[in-house]
C-alpha cells in the first residue's frame, strides 16, 4: 500500500554525533556544579561553626553580664551600707559635739556657780566673823614692815575698834621689834574687821574689805 518505508524525521546518527559533541561541555558543567556545591557546603559548614562559636561567645557574655550585674548589685548594696554608716557617724559626731558644747557650758556654769557660792560664803563668814581677820590684819602689817614701808618716825594706824582692843599689844610689840616706837593706834568705826589705814609722814597704806576678800578667795 505504501510505497515508501518509514523514515524518521532526523537521522539517528545525527543525534549520536550531537551527543558526542555536547558531552564534554555537559561534563564540565557538572564538574563545575559539583565544585560549587562542595565549596558551598564547606562555606556552610564554616558558617555553622562560626555561628556556633558566636552562640558560645554570646552565652559567655551573657554569663559574664549576669555576674557583672550581681557584682553591681553587691557594690550598690555596699555603697548604700557605707552611706548609712557615714550618716550614722555624722549624726554621732553632731551629737558628741553638741554634748561637748553643753558640757563645756555646764562646766563653766558650775565653775561660776562655785565661785559665786564661794564669794557668798566668804562674805557670810566675814559678816559672821568666822574668818581669822586678826591674823589677816597682822599679816598685812608684817608685810608692810618687811617691805620697809615703815622706817622710823611716827606711825598712825586706823582700825576697827574691836581689832584695836584685841590686837593693840600685839601690834605695838610687832612694830617695836621693827624699830618703830612712835605708834598711834586709832579706833575707827568706819572700818570693818580686818581693815586698816596706815599713815606715816611719807606713806599712806589702806587695806579695805575688798582686798581682804580677794586674799581669801586666792587662798581657796
Amino acid at each position: 500500500m505504501y510505497e515508501n518505508k518509514f523514515k524518521p524525521f532526523h537521522e539517528l546518527h545525527s543525534f549520536a554525533e550531537d551527543d558526542r559533541e555536547k558531552s564534554p561541555k555537559v561534563q564540565e558543567k557538572v564538574e563545575d556544579c559539583r565544585d560549587f556545591l562542595q565549596r558551598a557546603e564547606g562555606e556552610i559548614q564554616a558558617l555553622r561553626e562560626n555561628l556556633k562559636a558566636l552562640e558560645e561567645e554570646i552565652a559567655l557574655h551573657k554569663r559574664q553580664n549576669q555576674e557583672l550585674l550581681k557584682e553591681k548589685e553587691t557594690l550598690l548594696k555596699e555603697i548604700e551600707e557605707l552611706k548609712r554608716k557615714q550618716e550614722e557617724q555624722d549624726t554621732l559626731v553632731r551629737i558628741f559635739d553638741e554634748l561637748f558644747r553643753r558640757l563645756e557650758a555646764l562646766k563653766e556654769g558650775i565653775k561660776q556657780d562655785i565661785l559665786n557660792m564661794s564669794v557668798d560664803l566668804v562674805k557670810k563668814l566675814l559678816s559672821l566673823e568666822a574668818l581669822p581677820k586678826e591674823e589677816g590684819l597682822l599679816k598685812a602689817l608684817s608685810q608692810a614692815l618687811e617691805r620697809g614701808l615703815v622706817l622710823g618716825g611716827s606711825c598712825d594706824i586706823h582700825m576697827n575698834p574691836e581689832d584695836k582692843e584685841r590686837l593693840e599689844d600685839t601690834i605695838r610689840e610687832l612694830f617695836q621689834r621693827a624699830g618703830v616706837f612712835s605708834l598711834n593706834l586709832i579706833a575707827d568705826k568706819g572700818l570693818k574687821r580686818g581693815e586698816f589705814i596706815l599713815e606715816t609722814p611719807k606713806l599712806y597704806v589702806e587695806r579695805k574689805y575688798e582686798e581682804l576678800l580677794e586674799d581669801l578667795l586666792r587662798s581657796l
